[in-house]
């Protein structure tokens, strides 16, 4: 396994001991009510778990994209929704730091990563998802000002956002050339949350639709270049697979953790269940699905590093996805009736996997984008 440095192992444990001291505690009740705790993103902004890969002049660490992935690891570990309330704060900063202007990374990092203000991304529509070049939400130039309409839904911090980074069609011909970001600042007349959704698991994380109806934002609130969205957001989209494997890993050793507990406890005919063969080996099929899945995460966070993540972030996040949800379902299993119900938290565990393999890019898409990056599709049967 890929050694990790003391750097690394330093945030994994400050990440842990965060976890296990601040979010442990309160995960229950935050689980029954459906809702964020209201706090906990800017006290993981005060123990620096926003900005551990950007840079110190905005308050960041200065640190790799690994340390970032161990983080949301090790938060998700104990809550997913939690930690990927976590990643897309990180998400939504990031291309900011990368394609926004210097007052524009100044009003906005330094309080993101204290986590004083929550960040989401608009980017999947109610006919948008998988094929996000067809997105409908028109941004039109007036003067210095964007008028922006459409609806964006499935947006993870969308009902707690303060700001939005916002994709929409400025070129309304131009296909995935025609796309552009904005910052959508909360507050802004004609932007509004049109309702929170109520999901299968995740029950710790906010998700909404967002609706924008001759919403005005100023030229200034561009971000990057115009109609050069589609780009930054496929730059996002390899970062969020990362972050997304590494919630897997955190869920995977979390469920393996608890069925492995149980069944050296767990008492029938006379001795621990672990005592069949049955069950240790499905045991350590647990333990070997989630080793490989931690394996393809560090090489996806090695190959960000040396510029070109496609493959090995797609590839991390398509094994991780799957991983989770076959080693949850075995956690259940294990545990029989008791794993059906919600006092064990395989049963938690079990319905936060399963969004895994669809958002994101489903499995799908990401078996699609590996096969054209490894040279699978006939030149005459692709249609870009």
């Amino acid at each position: 396994m890929m050694r990790l440095t003391a750097d690394q192992r330093a945030i994994r444990e400050m990440a842990r001991e965060f976890a296990r001291n601040e979010i442990a505690p309160i995960v229950n009740e935050y689980q029954r009510r459906r809702a964020l705790p209201p706090d906990i993103v800017r006290r993981m902004g005060q123990q620096g778990l926003i900005g551990i890969m950007f840079p110190p002049e905005y308050g960041g660490a200065g640190g790799d994209l690994l340390s970032q992935a161990l983080a949301v690891q090790e938060i998700s570990k104990v809550d997913a929704g939690i930690g990927v309330t976590l990643l897309v704060q990180v998400l939504a900063l990031y291309p900011i730091l990368r394609h926004g202007t210097e007052e524009q990374k100044r009003r906005y990092l330094p309080p993101g990563l204290r986590g004083e203000i929550i960040g989401a991304i608009g980017m999947t529509e109610p006919d948008a998802g998988s094929d996000f070049a067809s997105i409908q939400t028109r941004a039109v130039r007036d003067g210095r000002s964007y008028v922006i309409d459409g609806r964006k839904t499935f947006i993870t911090n969308g009902p707690v956002a303060d700001f939005v980074v916002l994709a929409a069609r400025t070129l309304p011909a131009g296909g995935h050339r025609g796309i552009s970001l904005f910052l959508v600042d909360k507050g802004t007349p004609g932007f509004s949350v049109a309702r929170k959704l109520d999901k299968m698991g995740w029950h710790t994380s906010e998700t909404g639709e967002l609706l924008f109806e001759g919403c005005r934002v100023a030229e200034e609130q561009l971000l990057g270049e115009e109609n050069r969205g589609f780009y930054y957001v496929m730059e996002d989209f390899n970062l969020e697979r990362v972050f997304l494997a590494a919630q897997c890993v955190g869920i995977g050793e979390a469920a393996y953790e608890a069925a492995r507990d149980y069944a050296l406890a767990r008492r029938q005919f006379g001795r621990p269940i672990a005592g069949f063969q049955a069950i240790r080996h499905q045991l350590v099929e647990m333990y070997a699905q989630v080793e490989q899945a931690r394996l393809l995460l560090y090489q996806a966070c090695a190959a960000w590093t040396d510029g070109d993540a496609v493959l090995a972030a797609s590839m991390a996040k398509w094994v991780a996805s799957e991983m989770v949800n076959r080693v949850t379902a075995q956690a259940v299993q294990i545990h029989g009736g008791y794993g059906y119900m919600t006092d064990y938290p395989v049963e938690r565990y079990y319905r936060d996997a399963r969004v895994y393999t669809i958002g994101g890019g489903t499995s799908e898409i990401q078996k699609e984008i590996m096969a054209r990056r490894l040279g699978l599709v006939p030149a005459e049967t692709r249609r870009d």
